[in-house]
Formats: C-alpha cells, structure tokens, sequence
C-alpha cells in the first residue's frame, strides 16, 4: 500500500504544482528518476538463494 501511496502523492504533486515555469517538468524528472533507480535495483538483485529448485519455488520464509 505504501508504493500505491507514493504514486498517488507523486500524480497529485505534479496536478497542484505551482504554475512557476519548469516545477511541473522538475517533479516528473524526479518520478521517472526515482522510478528507473527502483527498477535498476530491483533488477539487479539476485533471487537465486530464495529458489528451490526440486520444487520450483521461490523460498521466502
């Protein structure tokens, strides 16, 4: 619910934004950026010791 929570605020900052010229672009620079460090980190974490491999199943407790 928390991540919902943040793309919620993040849409509803760029709509109240004031209107100074490059505030809106400013925030959704940040998004995408936030966005795509979030993606490359959880890209590039290795899963590999959650895998049970016999029962084809990632482990998570």
């Amino acid at each position: 619910m928390k991540n919902l929570a943040h793309s919620a605020s993040f849409h509803s900052c760029e709509k109240t934004a004031p209107s100074k010229p490059g505030i809106k672009h400013t925030l959704r620079n940040r998004r995408r950026t936030i966005a795509q460090t979030a993606r490359d980190v959880a890209l590039t974490m290795d899963f590999a010791f959650l895998l049970d491999p016999e029962r084809k199943l990632l482990s998570i407790g």
